[in-house]
């Protein structure tokens, strides 16, 4: 007789039945925004991590808000299963997330990596809003100036990584 890996149980917070009952799976979500930076030459998206907790596909993003001009928070939320939402571009599968760290783990580490800063406002002699630099002083004319920091890059190149290292975030295959 077959063995089987794992077997179905009952979920404590959502009375369906789960076939992986100790981990919950873990994307990185793409949505569209409704108005692109004119600053931007290549398109961009706001980039968030999404969390399946329940078999509808319904769960709970991660990521940061706001803007360049203010600065940005982390902020988790409750979402529905991302391909239902009209601004929808793309998912690509991270990973595993044990049920038994999550939410707390997911969140201290996420707010463990500072959000993006401000990085633009509006500068007097200029008469409008440009990048500026860590000291708070603006960019001469002509001076090489770094991309932007946004929920991208956040989530791409800061916090999937943090997940990954601090082993909330495990590698595996996707339960579905």
């Amino acid at each position: 007789m077959p063995r089987l890996l794992f077997a179905p149980t009952l979920d404590r917070h959502y009375p369906q039945w789960h076939l992986y009952p100790t981990h919950y799976e873990a994307y990185k979500v793409k949505y569209t925004l409704a108005m692109q930076d004119p600053e931007e030459t290549e398109t961009r998206y706001h980039t968030v991590i999404f969390i399946v907790t329940d078999d509808n596909g319904d769960g709970y993003i991660h990521h940061v808000t706001g803007d360049i001009t203010a600065g940005m928070t982390y902020q988790p939320k409750q979402g529905k299963q991302p391909e239902t939402s009209q601004t929808f571009h793309r998912k690509e599968f991270l990973g595993l997330v044990q049920k038994s760290k999550y939410p707390d783990e997911v969140n201290r580490v996420c707010m463990s990596v500072p959000p993006p800063h401000a990085q633009k406002r509006f500068n007097p002699q200029t008469m409008r809003y440009e990048q500026f630099k860590p000291d708070g002083s603006f960019y001469a004319p002509g001076e090489r100036r770094p991309k932007y920091f946004k929920c991208t890059e956040w989530t791409e190149t800061k916090a999937i990584p943090a997940l990954f290292q601090a082993g909330v975030l495990e590698q595996g295959a996707p339960l579905r």
